[in-house]
């Protein structure tokens, strides 16, 4: 809704609710867990137009991300020597 930011505070770090509320134009998605003055600076960001995803689920989700791709990244494959 245009005017409003929306900014999701969450006790439940569940990574399909947190893509579709991001999906469905949420601003940020941020844990209870989080700090107080980190809540606030994520308000502020937030109300400026910036959006926010919580850094340690962020953080772990990217973790799941790579531990399921395997090895190689694609940086990998653009600076491998050639052969």
């Amino acid at each position: 809704m245009a005017g409003y930011a929306h900014l999701i505070l969450t006790a439940f770090p569940d990574t399909n609710l947190a893509v579709e509320i991001m999906r469905s134009g949420a601003d940020g998605y941020l844990l209870k867990s989080g700090e107080p003055r980190e809540l606030a600076d994520t308000i502020r960001l937030v109300y400026r137009g910036g959006m926010v995803l919580d850094q340690d689920f962020a953080n772990k989700q990217v973790n799941q991300i790579h531990s399921s791709q395997g090895t190689e990244t694609p940086l990998d494959s653009i600076t491998a020597p050639a052969t």
